[in-house]
Parts: structure tokens; sequence; C-alpha cells
């Protein structure tokens, strides 16, 4: 029956929009596969968590090309790739398909088995990428994961790290350079790279400053995703990402979470405090889980103060920071930059023990609140607020009163 229905897909020939993420279809993806071929006027398809694997892969690859107006194609959560044999073939011919859809803007592939075997299957996949002048999204990594039926990312770090040692993480970023290379940066607007390499070398974060170097910069990326990497194990590393910072000035979504930036020595907050000023239109910027607070009081205070400058934002994540148990300074000075940021919709605080330092740096959070008349989401738990010493003569009593078009408020 599941044969039949996945046959007679193929004449819906008005069909636009194709959603069939996780279904489990292996075992009709020949029937499913000449149905797609059919469907020219597709413009949108998912076959996401399908588990296809081999022939099955060589076939859907093969006739993805028929169908000139697609716009948007999500392969994640499948076996493409990690067969030794057969991979290589299957991986050009679905490169060779990739080049014939000149509408493509959006190709999701992460969570599959491409450079399980070697880099090359990575070079196979992205000759049909090359110079995709509508290409705005590609979501490529992680690239490797045999737990492919559980689609998170940190369980299939501790996998790989426990399984491969010393292939994957290193690979995965010199695949990544050899992608970039085939890419036409000149309308690639998203780049997620979460959760990747732990802590990658010198090299080959180089690797990537000098390729957006050598293109002049990236004006088309909007958004860059390096959450979960371990980028400050090495401060020479984390300079080099930050130096990237200057080079994509239209950014406008930037997420670091969980990267131990205050971990490191002060060099790495002070790299981040002198290049995000360059991101003059950044919307969102999530700094959380990285321990800013461990930093030295003039590393966290020139944070501060480079946050302050970021004036288009409107969501700030700096929860998990321990920002004021470890550095009152820092703390002070993150308040009164705050005040700057009058865009500002969603603003987390969460788990930082703001309240153990005492008397002084949380009434100047209050005089700051006056400033953000367009905050909806406020989040100060764990911060121990009842700790806190307002003095009598402190405008105590007008400390939320500023916030007139709060919507949700967490203390």
């Amino acid at each position: 029956q599941v044969e039949h229905l996945m046959a007679t897909l193929g004449k819906l020939r008005k069909l636009e929009d194709l959603n069939l993420e996780s279904n489990i279809l292996k075992p009709v993806g020949f029937e499913l596969a000449a149905s797609l071929k059919l469907l020219i006027n597709l413009r949108f398809l998912n076959l996401k968590g399908n588990y296809f694997f081999g022939k099955s892969c060589e076939s859907i690859g093969k006739n993805l090309n028929a169908m000139r107006s697609l716009k948007k194609l999500n392969l994640a959560s499948n076996n493409w790739g990690g067969d030794s044999i057969y991979s290589n073939r299957y991986l050009h011919i679905l490169g060779n398909s990739l080049a014939k859809l000149v509408n493509l803007s959006s190709f999701d592939i992460r969570f599959n088995l491409i450079g399980f075997t070697g880099i090359n299957e990575t070079n196979l996949l992205a000759h049909g990428l090359t110079q995709k002048a509508q290409l705005t999204e590609l979501l490529f990594f992680p690239q490797t994961n045999k737990l492919i039926q559980y689609d998170f990312s940190s369980y299939k770090l501790l996998y790989d790290a426990y399984n491969h040692p010393n292939s994957l993480k290193i690979m995965s970023f010199g695949a990544l350079a050899d992608f970039l290379q085939k890419l036409n940066l000149n309308t690639l607007t998203t780049l997620d790279l979460a959760s990747r390499f732990n802590a990658p070398s010198p090299a080959l974060a180089s690797l990537l400053l000098v390729h957006i170097e050598d293109h002049h910069g990236w004006p088309a990326l909007k958004t860059l995703i390096l959450s979960n990497n371990n980028l400050a194990f090495s401060s020479q590393v984390f300079s080099l990402i930050a130096n990237i910072f200057p080079l994509v000035p239209n950014l406008e979504n930037l997420d670091l979470t969980a990267n131990q930036i205050g971990l490191a020595d002060e060099t790495s907050t002070l790299d981040l405090a002198l290049n995000l000023p360059f991101l003059t239109n950044l919307k969102t910027l999530n700094l959380s889980d990285n321990w800013m607070g461990s930093s030295s009081s003039i590393g966290t205070i020139r944070l501060a103060e480079a946050i302050g400058k970021l004036t288009q934002l409107e969501e700030l994540y700096l929860n998990d920071n321990n920002f004021g148990f470890f550095n009152t300074d820092g703390s002070s000075a993150l308040f009164a930059a705050l005040s700057n940021l009058k865009k500002l919709k969603v603003l987390h605080l969460g788990d930082n023990n703001f309240g153990i330092s005492g008397h002084g740096a949380i009434s100047t959070l209050g005089n700051s609140f006056a400033s953000m008349q367009q905050l909806r989401y406020l989040n100060l738990s764990y911060n121990y607020i009842g700790l806190s010493y307002i003095g009598p003569y402190e405008p105590h009593n007008t400390f939320f009163s500023g916030l007139k078009h709060l919507i949700h408020l967490q203390v």
C-alpha cells in the first residue's frame, strides 16, 4: 500500500509543496523517486528523517534534476554518504542534480554521513553548488552522525569524540574550507556550524578567515551560528574568528553560545569586545553560557561597552555567565550599557548571580529599564535579587516602572 501511495504522488502534477518528513520511507525510495521525476512544479521538498540509503539515494538524487522550479530542499537526517564503496557515486549524482536546480535558494543536508569515508565525498557534493547565484541558505554541519534517529547535536558530538577521536572534527573543518571555496559568498546568507569543531586548530580557523578576506568580505551573510564549539580553548583561534566580524558588516544574527570565552585568558574577551562594534546591523546576539563573569574586570567592562554600541539589537542573550558572582564592576558597566539599546525587545539575564554582589550593580539596572521602551521579554531568574540591598535614597520603587510594554517577566 505504501508503495502504491508513493507511486500515485506523481499524478499530482500541479503540486508545489511536498512535506514527507519523518516517515521512514527507506523501503519505498524507488517508488518515491519515480514520482519525484514527474513533479516538475515543486518549489518546496522536505525529505528529512526518512533513512534513505544506497540505491534509494541514487534514484532520488538522479530524479531531483527534473525539478527546475525547486527553491527549498531538505535532505537532512538520512544516509547520504558513509558507504565506502558506492557513496561517491551517489553524491556525484546528487551534485549533478543540484547543479541543474537553478532556482534553489535553501539546501539542508545536516545529520547525514557525508565525510565519513573521506573529504572527497564533500568535493563531489560541493561541485553541484558551485557559483549558484540563488543559494542563500546552506545547512551542512553536523555532517556525520551514526545516531541519525536522534536529531540533537550535543550527544552527537560526544558520540563522535568517543568513536572517532582523530578524524571527524578535523576533517569537518577542512571540508568546510573546501566547501566555501566552491560557493558564491556574494549570495550565501546563513552559515550554521553549531556543535561541530570542539576547539579547531589555529590553522583551520585561519583558512576560513583568509578565504573571506580573499573575497573582500562576506556582505551577504546575515546569520552566523558558531555555538558549542569551544572556540576560546585557544585565544589564537578565537582571535581569528573575531576578526571575521569586520568582514561581515550586514550580519543580523550571531550565536556564540557555549564557547568558554570567559574561562580563557582575557585576550578572548578583549578580542570579542574589539570586533563586536563592527556589526552595526546586528539584531540578535547570543553570548549565553560563556562564563563571561570569570574574565578580568577590564575584559568585562570593555565587552559591556561594545554591547552598548550595538544600537540595532532587538534580542540579547547573556544568561549563564555568572557576571555578579565574580565581577561587580563588569555588572555595573553592563547595566549602564544596556540603556543604549532602545530597540531591545528580548533580554535574557538569567543565571548570573547579580544579587550576590549586594548593593551596587542591581540598582543601575533599574535606571537602564527606563530607556527600554520596546522591551517585551525579560528574564532575571536565578540572580538572588532578594540578597541585593537598595538603599532608602535609591529609586527602588521605580525599578520596573519604565517597562511599559513588557509582556513576559521572569524573576
